[in-house]
């Protein structure tokens, strides 16, 4: 039924003016939001939360990417998690599944590019809401800092 009256359901209707102009509104943002993101708007602050986040992040994944079994132990669904190391279990330690001090320090470099990247996500979302938003400025919109 669609596709036979596809002209006469595609039409504006007045009561869907208000949901039109939301998305008009909205579409109005979003491209804004997009160019005031873009890699040459941000500051300096920003690119370098950014980069080393993704840095930390990366080393981690790489590392247990190439050193798994330095990092975690055996452990499957049907694993007791009582059970001695040699029968694939826990010892009754949860934290016993990381091994040290590889494991933990893939964990910690991992954890420490997502808090800079929750920084970045908290700190982009206030430059881009700024009026006058430039890239002369290192995207600050001459308000302070470039985070």
């Amino acid at each position: 039924i669609v596709s036979e009256r596809y002209e006469e359901l595609s039409q504006s209707r007045p009561e869907h003016k208000l949901l039109e102009e939301d998305a008009k509104r909205q579409e109005l943002e979003n491209e804004e939001f997009r160019q005031r993101t873009e890699w040459s708007q941000l500051g300096s602050g920003l690119r370098l939360l950014l980069m080393s986040g993704t840095s930390l992040q990366l080393m981690a994944c790489v590392i247990v990417g190439f050193m798994n079994s330095y990092c975690f132990r055996s452990f499957e669904i049907t694993s007791k998690f009582d059970d001695p190391y040699e029968k694939n279990g826990l010892q009754g330690d949860v934290g016993n599944l990381i091994r040290q001090p590889v494991g933990g320090i893939a964990v910690l470099l991992w954890l420490a590019g997502f808090v800079l990247f929750l920084n970045y996500l908290f700190f982009l979302k206030r430059v881009a809401r700024r009026p006058g938003l430039s890239a002369d400025d290192g995207g600050t919109g001459g308000q302070g800092p470039s985070m």
